[in-house]
Order: C-alpha cells, then sequence, then structure tokens
C-alpha cells in the first residue's frame, strides 16, 4: 500500500487524512514561507489569514482597514428583501395612510412632526366626524353618518311622521318592517325635511318598521 510522507528537514513522516485538510496544511511544515510561496498566498497570512490581495467581509466593512476600495452600487446584488431605495420612496412611506390622527383640535402637522400632506386623516371625537386633508383643507369625508331607530306604519294612504331630531335634512333614508306585513303593506314611500322623516303606505298594514338615516353634518 502506497502512503504519502513528507520532509520534516530530519526524517519523513506520513501524512495523515487530517493533514489533507486545507485548513491544517500549513499546521507542521517546517519552511511555511515555501508552503505559501507554493499555494500563491503572497500576503501576510499571519495578519490577515488569507491573501492580501483581498479583502475579508470584516475589513470591508470597515472603511478604515480597506480605504482604497469603493464598491459601486451597480455591483451589490440586490433582492425582493434587500435593495437600494431613494429619498423620495422613504418619504412616501414615512407618510402612508394606515390610521387616522385622534385630536380635539385642528392638526397643524402629520403624525411624525412634518408637513401635512395630501390623504392625511384626522378624526375629531368632539363631533364624531373624519376629514381628510386635500389641497390646503380638511374636508369632511363624503361616507355620512347613520342614525337608527323605530316607528309604525299608519296606513291607508297616510303617512307616520318620526322627528329625527338632526336639525338637517338627511341624504338617505331606508325602511323595512320589523314582521312579515303579509301582503298588506301596499306601495310605501319615504320623504324628509330638517326635522322629521315621512313614511307612507297605500295597504291596511300598521306593523312596527326599522329606519336607518344618512347625513352629514
Amino acid at each position: 500500500m502506497a502512503i504519502l510522507k513528507w520532509w520534516n528537514g530530519k526524517e519523513w513522516t506520513p501524512v495523515s487524512y487530517e493533514r489533507l485538510d486545507r485548513r491544517l496544511n500549513l499546521a507542521d511544515l517546517t519552511d511555511v514561507a515555501k508552503a505559501r510561496e507554493n499555494l500563491e498566498l503572497v500576503g501576510n497570512v499571519d495578519t490577515h489569514h488569507h491573501d492580501e490581495r483581498y479583502y475579508t467581509k470584516e475589513e470591508l466593512r470597515d472603511p478604515s482597514k480597506a480605504p482604497d476600495i469603493v464598491i459601486q452600487p451597480e455591483v451589490i446584488e440586490q433582492n425582493p428583501l434587500n435593495r437600494f431605495v431613494t429619498d423620495e420612496q422613504i418619504n412616501r412611506w414615512n407618510k402612508k395612510i394606515d390610521h387616522a390622527t385622534v385630536s380635539t383640535a385642528t392638526p397643524a402637522v402629520d403624525k411624525y412632526g412634518g408637513d401635512l400632506y395630501n390623504g392625511f386623516i384626522w378624526y375629531n371625537p368632539t363631533d364624531d366626524n373624519t376629514r381628510i386633508y386635500l389641497d390646503g383643507q380638511f374636508r369632511d369625508v363624503g361616507a355620512g353618518k347613520v342614525s337608527f331607530g323605530y316607528g309604525a306604519f299608519v296606513g291607508n294612504g297616510n303617512e307616520a311622521i318620526i322627528t329625527h331630531g338632526l336639525g338637517i335634512t338627511p341624504i338617505g333614508i331606508s325602511v323595512s318592517p320589523t314582521s312579515n306585513p303579509d301582503g298588506f303593506l301596499g306601495e310605501t314611500w319615504i320623504r324628509s325635511d330638517n326635522t322629521n322623516i315621512y313614511v307612507g303606505n297605500t295597504g291596511s298594514y300598521s306593523g312596527q318598521f326599522r329606519f336607518s338615516i344618512v347625513y352629514t353634518t
């Protein structure tokens, strides 16, 4: 069986499998400098632990250890989790709409202390209203508010009159019986003003109904 040996300056010594490991193949050599030359490790391995023609990751993290290195962004690999971004993109992300600012006073700055921007949302608990900042001013969000209640049909072409107490004319009203009218409801109609809503039906049904009113302030 052939045995691989190396000359240590005094005698031939068998080379174990461990000594063939690249991490250990200089450990017991007498002429380490010559071995480095043979392996083309021309740098100062005692200080760099690698070929000094190249920089380690640690050196690249510290500019003082690699002052002559300029890394261009084009050569840095980017992926969906690690990318370069611009100041404009950062500014846009920081101002994304995530939740309304709650305040009883009209906001003068955004939640980060910056200037107000189009799309900034403000909720005022005092008047229970939500507003959005557009073109230099706050505007009411058009969805409106909703009020609910109950009444009773009068029937035979007459109207039930219900005081809503809003002080304004509602922008939308819906009415539904709370039980089956068994075909006696007839045609229905609804009208309103800034004081009341009026619910009429042509049939003889006089049962209960539930109403919802949409309004803005």
